[in-house]
């Protein structure tokens, strides 16, 4: 989490969701501008108003809930930002559970397309407080399937980025169409994510079996 990004009196992100016991850092990144984070039930302060670039502040979230918190000095301008605590959804894949603990909508469901020669999922769907998500999130697929992602037009410009598996399109586009295919040809999962929305929860996975 980073205050002052873009000389802009905010966090970045504004909201995330995290999993009970998870530790959430935010950095200060102006050296302009004093800025502080203090939970408003005050669960949790960094303290007097600083500007010092690098300078850190953590906090453990042990309990689930919602936790609102500001930076005092800009808190009537609206600098304000949430943590969502909450229970990581399960399903038999762990690592896709975890790769998706923060996507808002991942409820542990693995979309089964199985025996399926092609499958489209859709790029910007609605999701992570705006159209920042993959829909389905989590596909399973055969060996041979291959999958192709439609872009909606909304949420600015989206990619594919796949962090498994030499996959995946750097090139970003905003206009709604098709433009990314790919076969799956080897069994595994297979994590990805639009990597300009990857810390707002825009990702995805493919199970190969």
């Amino acid at each position: 989490m980073y205050l002052g990004m873009s000389n802009t009196n905010s966090f970045s992100p504004p909201a995330i969701k995290v999993s009970p016991e998870t530790t959430v850092t935010w950095e200060w990144v102006s050296e302009d501008v004093e800025y502080n984070v203090v939970a408003t039930d005050g669960t949790f302060s960094s303290g007097q108003p600083l500007s010092e670039a690098g300078e850190t502040f953590e906090y453990t979230f042990d309990a689930e809930g919602t936790y609102k918190y500001v930076s005092e000095p800009y808190a009537d301008a609206g600098m304000r930002g949430v943590v969502v605590v909450d229970t990581a959804p399960s399903s038999e894949y762990p690592t896709v559970d975890e790769w998706l603990a923060g996507t808002n909508g991942y409820d542990g469901t693995i979309t089964d397309q199985t025996d399926t020669d092609l499958v489209e999922i859709t790029t910007g769907a609605k999701g992570n407080s705006g159209h920042l998500a993959f829909d389905p999130h989590a596909v399973k697929v055969t060996a041979g399937t291959t999958i192709r992602w439609s872009w909606t037009g909304k949420g600015g410009a989206h990619n594919i980025e796949f962090k498994d598996g030499d996959y995946g399109s750097e090139s970003i586009h905003v206009e709604s169409g098709v433009h990314f295919e790919e076969t799956f040809s080897e069994t595994g999962v297979f994590r990805y994510a639009c990597q300009p929305h990857h810390a707002l929860g825009h990702r995805g996975a493919i199970i190969v079996e």
